[in-house]
């Protein structure tokens, strides 16, 4: 007889092959309705993150945002800035600190993408139980809580022995 902790192991496993594949499937249907406005999906994430920082996005809180090294954002910002959709600003309290806001024309892509997702996300979210994509985003962000900090425990504690 299997014990819980193997029967748990199973279930996660299963657990993130299902997610792998969820991922791709979503990611897909994302980037085909990306592929119209000429961006890749990193370039849709720092404005998308723009979108919604009020005073400006940091080029280190985009490399968090996209598991990325910075001088990775750093190319993306300056392609963005190069087609007029991002704008560099330097707070008056930090100007060693640079941040990127959407030009006009940055908000009138993240819009136009975000109608064309729009659409095809009200058609999914008919096909799913009343409040499912909520309550799987938290859960997601739940798990990936859960794993940064296991991450960061088991790191740890490899330290300590090593020592």
């Amino acid at each position: 007889m299997e014990s819980r902790g193997s029967e748990l192991g199973v279930e996660w496993l299963h657990l993130v092959e299902r997610l792998a594949v969820c991922s791709r499937l979503l990611r897909a249907e994302l980037d085909q309705r990306m592929a119209t406005s000429d961006l890749n999906p990193s370039q849709f994430s720092i404005l998308w993150a723009c979108h919604h920082a009020q005073s400006g996005a940091g080029q280190s809180q985009l490399a968090d945002l996209l598991a990325v090294s910075p001088a990775h954002v750093s190319g993306l910002v300056e392609q963005l800035r190069r087609r007029r959709l991002l704008t560099g600003h330097r707070p008056s309290a930090d100007r060693r600190r640079q941040l990127w806001r959407l030009t006009p024309q940055g908000r009138e892509l993240v819009e136009s993408v975000l109608a064309a997702i729009r659409t095809w996300a009200e058609e999914l979210d008919c096909r799913l139980p009343a409040g499912a994509s909520r309550v799987l985003a938290q859960l997601a962000h739940q798990v990936s809580q859960a794993v940064q900090t296991v991450d960061v425990r088991t790191a740890a504690a490899g330290r300590k022995g090593a020592a």
